[in-house]
C-alpha cells in the first residue's frame, strides 16, 4: 500500500461499480490493494510481451497470469 502514497487518489480508486459511493473519498486499503495487483500484472505483461518468445508460450504465460490474478 505504500506504492500508492503519492499517487492521486483518482489513479487509485474506482467508484465504477459503486456510484453512490463519496468521489471525495480517500481511497481504502482495498483500493491500494487491487492498484498495487494491477500494477504488477501490467508489468508481468509488459515484459512478457516485449520477451520476444512464441506466441504459444506467450498464450500459456497470460493464461497463468490470469487464473493467479
Amino acid at each position: 500500500e505504500l506504492c500508492c502514497w503519492n499517487i492521486p487518489a483518482g489513479e487509485v480508486v474506482d467508484r465504477t461499480e459503486s456510484p453512490w459511493d463519496d468521489p471525495d473519498r480517500r481511497p481504502s486499503h482495498r483500493d491500494k490493494r487491487n492498484y498495487l495487483k494491477f500494477k504488477v500484472l501490467e508489468e508481468k505483461l509488459k515484459r512478457l510481451l516485449s520477451s520476444g518468445q512464441n506466441p504459444q508460450k506467450i498464450f500459456e504465460k497470460l493464461k497463468d497470469l490470469i487464473l493467479t490474478a
